[in-house]
């Protein structure tokens, strides 16, 4: 029960990174004893007329005097609520202040936010995201729910937790168990680094629709940085790319597999992609060539790849009757992990002593087929339907042939320039 010593405030604040044509919303901060809860007001005022400083408005205008007085109105009664609880004598939170404003029912005995949990917040983030996330994604976050429910039974001996007691410590300790689950013998996979740090930032991700949604006041990942190793790209050199392309399968399923996968290391396009394509994704480009014309599921970037005279040969192999007016599907794939795991054979006839899946021939397109010969970077990253050309960069630093070729260009001017300068003298 809160009593004479208690300590109570109502100040207001604005989030800037919703502002909306200028205007930012402003929210009310309930303190009670250290215990803070946020009220949405559902007011809205130019950020220019925001003093941070004093957590008011700003200006003589009609407008920001209006405001001025609904804020005194909102922070007055709050405060009348708080004084009623106090001659109630009952037990109440600022939660309770708060519901009590908004005109919500109340058991003064009974936190609202107790009925929001972990495994209720990811049930309904799928829930919310199943017309938004392509299927792979929705199966990454059933992965991380895992986790956390492993996590959960292990280090707290019960299978839930409720969002109000999620702290920074809760997602340390859960990094902490990873770690360690790492080294269990009796646990064939583990998890690496980057792995870890993507199911935190899932959950980071889960934390922003309690925030917004008012399940939860307090952000446990504030003071937390994830904390990515850099990590390379698996590739094929232009030599182990060869050494697949000759090697002729007696087995059709193998065969079927070696070209598809071929046809992907010449378009950088990804499983999901290549899946996807029809006759209707060949379109005649500038040049009078046959481009692929597509949209990545991932991130719904546009691509268009001119294609080259090896993947189109693939094409025209599954496709012999192809006519670009009738609509239908380029291949006929297996699933993904089907087509990765008949990879790996194909990586062992052929001696390839790499871990081989389809999205390393979407690495060997960026690296060994495009970069190492000179297409500008730009270019690449078009193709790729990268959002940002930091990713392709990543590719970039991973091949030394490319950099060495660069270079070796650079010392051709500059020793002709030096020899020019010398014919001149």
């Amino acid at each position: 029960m809160k009593n004479e010593r208690d300590t109570f405030s109502v100040s207001f604040y604005i989030r800037r990174e919703r502002i909306i044509n200028g205007y930012v919303p402003i929210y009310c901060k309930i303190t009670l004893s250290g215990d803070k809860c946020i009220l949405n007001t559902k007011l809205q005022i130019p950020e220019r007329y925001w003093n941070s400083g004093s957590g008011n408005p700003k200006g003589t205008s009609i407008e920001v005097r209006e405001l001025i007085q609904k804020l005194d109105e909102i922070k007055s009664c709050i405060f009348q609520i708080y004084h009623d609880f106090k001659i109630s004598g009952k037990a109440f939170t600022n939660l309770n202040i708060r519901n009590k404003f908004m005109g919500i029912a109340d058991d003064l005995t009974t936190d609202p936010t107790d009925k929001y949990t972990l495994m209720m917040l990811f049930d309904y983030h799928q829930e919310i995201s199943k017309n938004t996330y392509v299927k792979a994604t929705l199966n990454h976050y059933l992965v991380s729910k895992r986790y956390f429910h492993e996590f959960l039974e292990t280090e707290y001996n019960k299978s839930d937790i409720k969002l109000k007691d999620l702290t920074y410590k809760f997602v340390t300790d859960f990094e902490t168990f990873i770690y360690k689950r790492n080294k269990r013998i009796d646990i064939p996979k583990t998890c690496e680094n980057n792995t870890i740090m993507r199911h935190i930032i899932r959950l980071r991700k889960l934390i922003s629709v309690a925030l917004n949604n008012e399940w939860i006041d307090k952000d446990p990942f504030i003071r937390f940085k994830i904390k990515n190793t850099p990590s390379t790209r698996t590739y094929l050199t232009a030599e182990e790319l060869e050494r697949i392309e000759e090697f002729e399968f007696s087995m059709p399923r193998l065969e079927r597999v070696k070209d598809i996968f071929i046809f992907s290391c010449y378009t950088g396009l990804a499983y999901i992609d290549v899946i996807n394509l029809t006759t209707h994704n060949l379109k005649v480009g500038i040049d009078n060539e046959i481009w692929i014309q597509t949209q990545r599921q991932k991130t719904k970037n546009s691509v268009s790849v001119p294609l080259l005279d090896k993947a189109y040969s693939i094409i025209q192999k599954y496709n012999p009757d192809l006519n670009l007016k009738e609509e239908k599907p380029l291949f006929k794939i297996m699933s993904n992990q089907k087509l990765n795991a008949f990879l790996k054979e194909i990586a062992s006839v052929c001696y390839i002593n790499k871990e081989l899946s389809f999205h390393v021939a979407r690495h060997t397109f960026a690296t060994t087929v495009t970069l190492t010969n000179g297409v500008p970077i730009e270019t690449v990253s078009k193709m790729l339907g990268h959002t940002s050309i930091k990713t392709t960069q990543i590719y970039a630093k991973v091949v030394d042939s490319k950099i060495s070729a660069d270079m070796n260009t650079l010392k051709d001017k500059l020793k002709s320039r030096n020899d020019n300068l010398k014919v001149c003298r």
